[in-house]
């Protein structure tokens, strides 16, 4: 530790709108979210709320979208309304 410095811990910001990526609402990335996604790429009705690229979508579930869950499912969670968390 240096001179100073103090350690605080880690601080979470809430995000009240979800977790970016979360396409099933469950509160976490998971592999459900992946296939959701995967799901709705190949027919929509399956899985609507899987339109998650360009903040709030952009009517399509393409390839933007399947990338943008798989990149939640790898990283930290970030919030869905740009929380600026």
């Amino acid at each position: 530790m240096a001179l100073g410095v103090v350690d605080m811990g880690a601080y979470e910001i809430p995000c009240l709108a979800g977790i970016h990526g979360d396409i099933e609402a469950s509160g976490i990335v998971d592999v459900g979210d992946v296939l959701c996604g995967l799901g709705g790429f190949t027919d929509a009705a399956a899985c609507p709320t899987a339109d998650i690229a360009l903040a709030g979508g952009d009517g399509f579930i393409d390839v933007s979208d399947i990338l943008a869950v798989l990149f939640a499912y790898g990283g930290p969670p970030v919030c869905a309304d740009a929380c600026d968390g």
